[in-house]
């Protein structure tokens, strides 16, 4: 645990240093190339493993009984804390491709190992829901015993966000990178397992259950505004402005919303009963912008 710690470190000083410790911006071959080198160390940090602390699988986890869990609580955990850092290697690969258009020839000759990146991502935050969603099913006291739910918690959220993005960048118009994503059928079929995950663990958690209803609403922004890229009408892309702004500054006003809602609301059930609904803009999936 503790050489995965320093692994963590390291690429959390790598994207602090990207933010904050240069005034130009990374390009893309920089943030792959970074990727590369962490992706390098983690795997190292995984193949020098102790056989007693090898990795657990879902697979694996679905056939345990519930002493089993406590038996491995040391394995779970590592497996749970490895995949988070695969999140956290590829988040800036995320960012880059649902804030740029990907159509632009700089990001052409990138377009294999971008791919790589988020399928990775892909398959490590399914991984990480399905092993706190088995869990949660078949030995939820362990989640209590060992002082683990904050982490399960807010790691479901993170892996909730980064099954969102990809989805996102699935709907990206004119780019090459969409083609060979993981299928957008499975993408969303993920984020709704995640979501189901997040709620089967909540335990009354506010800032969790927020958030949940918050992915939900973009979800169903998200699937009004182009159902399917295939099935969007000309007028109604992505790449048209009109839209583009209207949406953001909807998403926007929503996600502002929230945050003064918790500050100012005097109770946990008064917040969760407040209006989960988007600023009244026209959208409604019949009116134009």
């Amino acid at each position: 645990r503790r050489e995965l710690t320093k692994v963590r470190a390291s690429i959390i000083e790598a994207t602090e240093e990207r933010h904050f410790g240069s005034s130009q911006p990374c390009t893309i071959q920089e943030i792959l190339s970074q990727r590369l080198q962490h992706i390098y160390r983690l795997e190292q940090w995984k193949r020098n493993l102790p056989s007693a602390s090898a990795l657990a699988t879902y697979a694996e986890m679905v056939t345990w009984s519930p002493p089993s869990y406590s038996n491995n609580r040391f394995r779970t955990l590592l497996t749970i804390h490895y995949h988070v850092t695969i999140l956290l290697i590829n988040r800036p690969v995320l960012d880059s491709i649902t804030e740029h258009e990907l159509g632009q020839d700089a990001f052409h000759p990138c377009t294999g190992e971008i791919s790589i990146a988020v399928e990775n991502d892909f398959a490590a935050a399914k991984e990480l829901d399905n092993i706190v969603s088995c869990i949660a099913k078949t030995c939820p006291e362990y989640l209590d015993n060992n002082t683990v739910w904050w982490t399960c918690n807010y790691y479901v959220f993170t892996a909730a966000l980064h099954l969102f993005a990809i989805l996102l960048a699935s709907y990206q118009h004119n780019s090459t990178v969409p083609n060979r994503l993981p299928d957008l059928l499975d993408i969303r079929k993920a984020v709704a397992s995640s979501l189901q995950t997040l709620e089967s663990i909540d335990r009354g958690s506010l800032m969790s259950r927020k958030g949940r209803k918050c992915l939900e609403r973009f979800l169903h922004v998200l699937e009004t505004v182009a159902p399917h890229a295939a099935s969007v009408p000309n007028d109604m892309s992505f790449n048209d402005t009109t839209l583009t702004g209207a949406f953001d500054d909807m998403l926007a006003q929503f996600v502002a919303e929230p945050a003064c809602d918790f500050v100012l609301q005097s109770s946990q059930l008064g917040f969760l009963d407040s209006d989960m609904g988007f600023p009244d803009s026209g959208f409604d999936g019949q009116q134009p912008f």
